[in-house]
């Protein structure tokens, strides 16, 4: 399965994923593992805002709102679709983590590049693969 589509920017990975989320093979791989994408808002996103799990709830209102796919090119939310990843790498008492380091690239040739450490974030939840609740920050 295809592992990131543009809902609004290109019909053609549009109907791609619909077509993934239509298939037996998707209904399959749901019974096992209930995440399969995040849906993400395309533009101005930053900090982890805007990022949903497609759960059932969600898939229903973006097969609705794109009517399975007939209306890919149409609609006009800017909104990327990303495959999963199930069995992230984690830390401690199997939680997930993300790194933040900053670089700013001055210059290409010759390269230049300044790096400044950034910082670690932890997840307070442990990692259950098996659920698609997600606990949301205020």
């Amino acid at each position: 399965m295809g592992s990131e589509f543009a809902l609004n920017i290109d019909e053609e990975e549009c109907r791609r994923f619909f077509n993934i989320l239509n298939s037996q093979e998707y209904a399959a791989a749901k019974q096992k593992m209930p995440v399969q994408y995040l849906m993400k808002v395309g533009a101005e996103s930053h900090q982890g805002k805007g990022v949903e799990v497609l759960d059932e709830k969600l898939e229903a209102e973006i097969t609705l709102t794109y009517a399975s796919g007939s209306l890919c090119g149409i609609v006009n939310e800017d909104m990327i679709a990303q495959k999963y990843i199930a069995n992230p790498l984690l830390i401690y008492d199997r939680q997930k983590f993300d790194f933040r380091v900053y670089v700013l690239i001055a210059s290409m040739n010759p390269l230049i590049a300044y790096y400044r450490d950034g910082f670690v974030r932890v997840s307070l939840q442990k990692y259950d693969a098996q659920t698609s609740e997600v606990t949301k920050e205020n």
